[in-house]
């Protein structure tokens, strides 16, 4: 029996995207942190794989769609696969929301929209290490938070190709 006002509605919040970004949320993760560690950190340190799917849903869906997926995505991975360590569950979905919070507001902003993703990276992992540091799961805040800039260079370069390729297909 076909129902239109439940398929309007389940159409309308994105039901069947959200699963799929919050999967590629999971997996992307789970699959850079096959490869070997880079120069003593872990590839995901590295590569910042959990925030790709929630900038492409950024670009290409509502809000909510990377919202849920950044919130929910570390819990779960932690549950499955028991990674991320126990502590950085919350500051890594703080982290991703503020990430997808900050795109979806500098992407339109003309001045800085071709550096929206690397901006919102520097930004949201600097209140993550406040929220690190304010939890007393790091001492240095500062020190924390410029590690995990120096380390997660080529990530943030990675999230600026990705910016700027989807900035170019919405056009």
């Amino acid at each position: 029996m076909n129902n239109p006002v439940s398929a309007f509605r389940i159409e309308k919040i994105q039901v069947v995207e959200t699963l799929i970004v919050l999967g590629a949320t999971m997996l992307i993760p789970f699959l850079v942190h096959l490869l070997p560690d880079i120069g003593g950190n872990l590839a995901g340190k590295v590569f910042l794989p959990i925030f790709l799917a929630p900038l492409v849903a950024v670009f290409f869906f509502r809000k909510h769609v990377a919202l849920i997926a950044g919130l929910a995505a570390p819990l779960l991975n932690y549950l499955i696969l028991g990674r991320p360590a126990p502590e950085m569950v919350l500051t890594m979905s703080v982290e991703v929301v503020l990430f997808v919070l900050l795109v979806s507001w500098l992407k339109d902003v003309r001045i800085v929209s071709f550096l929206a993703a690397p901006l919102a990276f520097i930004g949201a992992s600097l209140v993550a290490a406040l929220l690190m540091s304010v939890l007393g799961v790091i001492t240095s805040l500062f020190v924390f938070w410029m590690g995990a800039i120096v380390v997660g260079i080529p990530g943030i370069l990675v999230l600026a190709m990705f910016n700027f390729v989807l900035l170019k297909i919405k056009k």
